[in-house]
């Protein structure tokens, strides 16, 4: 017989003994009962095995009915199988027990409910569970609630299913302090309307730490002062430090002092027009002005000064300047040259201003258009120019390529100079050709013929029509063109073309065309795939020739697989811009799962 697994019948979560009651649990006492009851009563058929699977079935009653017949009939029978005709009073009772037991265990099987225990899996839930929801009994079974929102609390009616509610708060019944962190407290009237008085017992210079306080170590937490000697001031680094107790003063038992006796003014002296009296209190003092020594005003020489002058506005302007007058009556005079003035009231745009006598100030009217400031008479005066000269010859060389007729002009004539030759030679700025081709700062005629080698000193020699370059015909071969017509550099990018929507990641794609021929480079890494689609990888920069099969194909410059990506060749298709590749040993095409995370360097040519 196999080992009873026990934990198969989970055990009450309770404690064995009800507090309540000093006595086992009720929780514990079914979970006894189920086992007893599980086990057969002590004289079940069913298997221990069986058991741990799950509880027996109750028995059909026809095959109770027919265990109770075989076992407790065939005790009270004869031989015959008749009951036996005599039984006595013992006999009697234990067959009346035996069927009363057994009419028992029909009642309890058939019409007495059922109670069944054991896990929450046992019983019936009214519905699915809620993720969140709180399991509770509504009687016949169990229900899942709904689940509450953040904050809320799972309330009881007293009766019903619990519910979800917002928290309506509570009410702080008393308050109290905790001595920590270098602070101690009491609480007045705790209960009521709590008043708190925090204190510490730590003498000296306190330092926090972000949560506590303590006390303050001389020496390393500030610079310790020499007692009545020194004092700390905040050096900004979180300490203290002492303050450098310069000359002159003195510190000492907390008094700052000056030293020495300190000083006594002895002499003070005055300039004019101060006058001291010398001596260690002198008497300070200062006379009145008169007209040959410096002084203050009196009060008389004050009012007498600012009588002098009336106040200068509007009709009484300055109209006196030492006695004399400068004005007429109502401002209406002029001020002459002898105080600064000119003596002119009035001017005209373009006038200039001049002497004309000795200590006279005169103007002199704008001129006409085109006469100039001469001196006339000794006086400046406006006149017309009539001062002109006459060229008595005029003559001119000029280099071998031109020529001049009409030179000397002595009186009158024209000079005239003109092209010898037909073109302006090279060696003088020209070009030595009659006819030209071309723009720009170079014009050449329709078809130079240039002897020797061609420097560009600066810029680029462009072919300005496309289809022409750099004819070779000079040297003749068998081949059909000798024309360089084209070449070119640039980038191209590297693109999925299998249909398998592939991102690669491309390190320096670059190609060069010269003529004909494409020679492209690129480093390309396929992403971890296992699609079956042939690889073809597009966007090669110019279209493959599409005549014959030798359009062109790369080779292999570097993997980070070893030499299975050796049998793979790839072949640039015709008349498109992709290549794909295809295995050395059979030529059936390599699909995106041979290049699963493959790196490869490239490098090849095609023709277009």
């Amino acid at each position: 017989m196999a080992e009873l697994n026990i934990t198969n019948i989970p055990a009450p979560r309770v404690p064995f003994i009800d507090e309540r009651t000093g006595l086992m649990a009720r929780e514990w006492y079914r979970f006894f009962l189920n086992l007893f009851v599980l086990t057969g009563n002590g004289n079940n058929a069913t298997t221990l095995e069986e058991l741990q699977l799950g509880p027996p079935n109750p028995p059909d009653l026809t095959e109770l009915l027919i265990q109770i017949n075989k076992d407790i009939a065939p005790q009270y029978e004869d031989q015959s199988g008749d009951f036996l005709a005599t039984l006595d009073t013992a006999q009697l009772m234990s067959m009346m027990s035996r069927f009363e037991n057994a009419e028992a265990a029909i009642q309890g099987a058939y019409l007495q409910p059922v109670v069944q225990t054991g896990t929450i899996a046992n019983y019936n839930l009214d519905s699915s569970p809620t993720a969140g929801g709180i399991v509770y009994g509504t009687g016949p079974a169990l229900a899942v609630s709904a689940a509450g929102t953040l904050g809320q609390v799972l309330t009881s009616g007293g009766a019903g299913a619990p519910t979800w509610a917002t928290d309506g708060g509570g009410t702080v019944t008393t308050v109290s302090v905790v001595s920590a962190n270098g602070l101690a407290g009491t609480v007045a009237t705790a209960t009521t309307t709590p008043a708190i008085t925090l204190s510490t017992t730590i003498t000296g210079l306190l330092k926090g730490n972000g949560t506590a306080i303590s006390a303050a170590t001389s020496g390393t937490d500030y610079a310790p002062a020499t007692s009545g000697t020194s004092i700390l001031y905040g050096n900004g680094a979180g300490g203290f430090s002492n303050v450098t107790i310069g000359t002159g003063v003195a510190f000492s038992a907390g008094t700052l002092s000056a030293t020495g006796s300190g000083g006594t003014v002895t002499s003070v002296t005055g300039t004019a027009p101060v006058v001291s009296s010398g001596g260690a209190t002198p008497a300070i003092s200062m006379a009145a002005a008169t007209t040959s020594v410096n002084g203050y005003l009196t009060s008389t020489d004050w009012t007498t000064f600012n009588s002098k002058q009336t106040a200068l506005v509007s009709g009484t302007n300055i109209k006196t300047v030492n006695g004399t007058t400068l004005l007429g009556a109502g401002d209406l005079g002029t001020i002459t040259y002898a105080y600064g003035g000119t003596g002119l009231t009035s001017y005209t745009a373009g006038d200039i201003i001049y002497a004309s006598a000795a200590n006279t100030v005169a103007k002199l009217p704008i001129g006409t258009s085109g006469q100039r400031l001469v001196v006339a008479a000794g006086l400046p005066s406006w006149a017309t120019d009539t001062t002109v000269g006459t060229v008595t010859s005029v003559a001119a060389s000029v280099p071998a390529f031109l020529s001049i007729s009409g030179s000397p002009v002595t009186t009158s004539g024209t000079l005239a100079i003109t092209l010898s030759g037909t073109a302006l030679p090279v060696l003088n700025g020209g070009t030595g050709v009659t006819t030209s081709t071309g723009t720009g700062n170079t014009v050449l005629s329709a078809a130079p013929t240039l002897s020797g080698d061609v420097t560009l000193s600066t810029g680029n020699l462009v072919i300005g029509t496309s289809g022409k370059g750099i004819d070779f015909s000079a040297t003749p071969g068998t081949g059909t063109s000798e024309l360089l017509a084209d070449y070119e550099e640039g980038a191209w990018t590297p693109t999925d073309g299998s249909g398998a929507g592939l991102s690669f990641t491309v390190y320096n794609p670059t190609y060069t065309k010269i003529g004909r021929i494409v020679y492209i480079f690129a480093s390309i890494k396929w992403p971890v795939t296992a699609s079956s689609n042939s690889v073809k990888v597009s966007g090669l920069p110019f279209t493959a020739a599409a005549g014959d099969d030798n359009t062109g194909g790369l080779f292999l410059a570097g993997t980070n697989v070893g030499s299975a990506a050796v049998n793979y060749l790839w072949q640039v298709s015709r008349n498109a811009t992709n290549f794909v590749g295809v295995l050395n040993t059979n030529i059936v095409d390599v699909t995106n799962a041979n290049m699963s995370n493959t790196f490869i360097k490239i490098c090849g040519m095609y023709t277009v």
